[in-house]
């Protein structure tokens, strides 16, 4: 999902509907994306406003998703700042400003104490007092049975660690020991997986085993159409991406030539 919302949003501003904020059009930077967040730079403009929901309200449509207005936020400066905000509101977005961002400080150090601690508290507080549904659900259900801990009456977090052991301390291998699912381990798995491995490379690799890479058949499900970019083929498939494009074709030669004999025929 995010690479259809990311090929929309570099559509949007080749087609100038989007105009790019001035520090970042040289790199060609129009967002940044991570997890379920994602940040679209402008040159701040109403027009660009406008045009970045277009794109949001072009990706429900082809993919039945929507960007949730009333958790969104313009983050505006400079001249253009009032004009901005004022069109932010009329669309129903909420309008906030750096270095504050999901409660927390924006800083080039590691964050202490001090930093997060706000949040933890807003947190700890709304699950402690809220009397919604949701809050006595969070409160009285999923803390308690969640594999990640509990929250006891003290207003302490413990960490669940193992079946029936709980402790202050966080674990990222004994919480993925309690959440992950095994599957029978599959034939192909060492040649992905194995320790001097580079994880993206690992994950790529992965992904194209699975037939899970965003190549033109795939992304033509979502109404882009997408040739293959080294030879111009209008079918890109994972196969012809990776062996059968001429352009492919000729480093994997160059690459295992010499592996060959006799020589593979095109």
């Amino acid at each position: 999902m995010n690479n259809l919302l990311s090929k929309l949003l570099n559509k949007a501003v080749v087609n100038r509907s989007i105009s790019s904020h001035p520090m970042c059009s040289v790199v060609n930077l129009t967002h940044l994306s991570f997890a379920d967040d994602i940040v679209v730079f402008t040159d701040g403009s109403p027009a660009s406003l406008n045009g970045i929901l277009a794109v949001f309200q072009e990706f429900a449509r082809m993919s039945r998703l929507r960007i949730t207005m009333a958790k969104s936020t313009v983050f505006a400066a400079g001249r253009g700042k009032l004009v901005l905000e004022a069109a932010a509101g009329a669309a129903g977005l909420s309008v906030s400003a750096l270095p504050i961002y999901l409660g927390l400080p924006l800083t080039t150090k590691t964050m202490i104490h001090n930093d997060y601690e706000p949040l933890l508290v807003k947190i700890q507080n709304r699950l402690l007092i809220s009397e919604s549904l949701w809050g006595k659900w969070v409160r009285q259900l999923c803390c308690e049975m969640s594999p990640f801990g509990t929250l006891g009456r003290a207003q302490q977090c413990t960490l669940k660690k193992r079946e029936d052991e709980y402790g202050r301390d966080f674990s990222a291998s004994a919480t993925w020991e309690l959440i992950c699912t095994r599957r029978p381990t599959v034939p192909w798995s060492k040649l992905v997986w194995f320790a001097q491995g580079v994880p993206r490379y690992s994950f790529i690799t992965w992904l194209a085993i699975r037939d899970r890479l965003s190549t033109g058949s795939r992304m033509r499900a979502w109404g882009q159409v997408q040739c293959c970019l080294l030879c111009g083929e209008p079918d890109e498939t994972r196969d012809h991406l990776f062996f059968a494009c001429p352009y492919t074709y000729t480093l994997w030669l160059q690459v295992i030539d010499s592996l060959l004999q006799p020589a593979p025929s095109p």
